[in-house]
């Protein structure tokens, strides 16, 4: 998920080892899948984030160690951070947001204790450009974060 933010394409695209819910059922579907592609909130990141972008921010990173990215579109923002070849430590004021303003932050990660299809975390908190953001990142992993302007 963190990669859709992180590398710029204005065509991105969702590889699933199933097939769409409708497809025809036979044998031999996609990666050899016999089921389907359920709707799971999970899935919904890919609908939201969006393929072109106003802004764009470098916030830090490392060449094979690390790297966070910061984007806008409209309103929202998105940050995508990867670790590379070890954990990465992530600390981030995110002094990038608009001042004046309180965004849910929707966070995605990846948690292998979690009895779910993918493993994906997915917790909300409220932050604004004075939070420090913390999460560590497991190596060769990454996750990513819709910043969603809070209505007053």
């Amino acid at each position: 998920m963190a990669k859709v933010i992180c590398i710029y394409s204005p065509w991105q695209f969702l590889f699933w080892y199933d097939r769409p819910a409708g497809a025809p059922s036979r044998t031999g579907g996609a990666g050899g899948a016999e089921g389907a592609i359920p709707e799971i909130d999970d899935l919904q990141f890919f609908d939201d984030v969006p393929t072109v972008w106003d802004d764009t921010k470098i916030i830090e990173g490392y060449p094979g160690k690390y790297v966070s990215i910061a984007r806008k579109n409209g309103d929202k923002w998105y940050l995508g951070a990867i670790a590379g070849t070890g954990e990465y430590k992530l600390s981030l004021k995110l002094d990038f947001l608009d001042e004046n303003t309180t965004y849910r932050a929707t966070v995605y990660s990846d948690d292998k204790s979690l009895n779910t299809r993918t493993n994906v975390r997915i917790e909300d908190m409220e932050v604004n450009f004075k939070t420090i953001f913390e999460k560590n990142i497991l190596k060769q992993n990454g996750l990513a974060v819709i910043f969603s302007p809070v209505e007053k």
